[in-house]
């Protein structure tokens, strides 16, 4: 192993493909999808394409997008009729988060005195892939809110975009939703249609022009659609 190391250590064009390689998702998501393609064919003693399409790889440049972009990842088996509420979509991180969730409070509703540690446990066995919602001690988090925020979130919003249960945005969601910058009255667009609404990037459109202008581009597509799924400021928590 050491002298396969040192080997290729003393090879600097190896070196410099391999960064190359190694920096690009696109090169990742290409073999990761050969890897499971073959797998898949092999099982089902099949040739030929196995994803329908490549990969989409978009910017996502604040907190309202990325909120905009989890909620519709999330929502996808619910929007296509797979599953009807978020914690029954299987093999999602949306269900992974609820199941961590009731596991980490039934530990604690239980009042043991090794609580905490159970629930460390719980939290390291569970969802440990998985980068958590709000900041913890030594790992820094995706929003600026809470776990029950952000699956109360999910839950809401799944409510909304199910065609048998359409409906205004819940009251209670609108403080949530203005805090992350996310625009509530196309908040059920923006969930149900976000790869449609933004190409390259997504964000607010300041957020958008300052990202081209960085690139030496006039622009980027979806200007309007960040305009109106994403307000101009996002409301401070008080």
């Amino acid at each position: 192993m050491e002298e396969q190391i040192r080997a290729l250590a003393d090879c600097s064009d190896r070196i410099a493909t391999l960064r190359k390689r190694l920096s690009s998702l696109s090169w990742f998501m290409g073999r990761l999808n050969e890897f499971i393609a073959r797998a898949a064919n092999k099982e089902d003693e099949v040739k030929g394409r196995f994803w329908e399409s490549r990969f989409k790889c978009q910017a996502l440049l604040d907190v309202a997008a990325i909120a905009g972009c989890m909620s519709y990842v999330d929502l996808n088996p619910i929007r296509a009729g797979v599953a009807a509420i978020p914690e029954g979509s299987d093999f999602t991180s949306i269900q992974e988060r609820i199941r961590a969730w009731y596991k980490e409070n039934k530990v604690m509703d239980g009042g043991s005195a090794s609580a905490a540690g159970k629930m460390q446990d719980i939290r390291n066995d569970s969802v440990h892939w998985l980068c958590p919602i709000g900041s913890e001690k030594g790992r820094r988090g995706i929003l600026p809110m809470t776990t029950e925020e952000y699956l109360d979130l999910v839950d809401r919003s799944g409510r909304l975009i199910r065609a048998d249960k359409r409906g205004a945005i819940d009251a209670d969601l609108e403080p949530i939703l203005l805090r992350l910058g996310a625009n509530p009255k196309e908040w059920t667009e923006t969930i149900s249609r976000f790869e449609e609404k933004f190409s390259l990037v997504a964000g607010l459109a300041a957020n958008l022009r300052n990202f081209a202008d960085q690139l030496g581009k006039r622009w980027f597509k979806g200007i309007g659609a960040a305009q109106a799924a994403f307000v101009s400021s996002p409301t401070q928590p008080a």
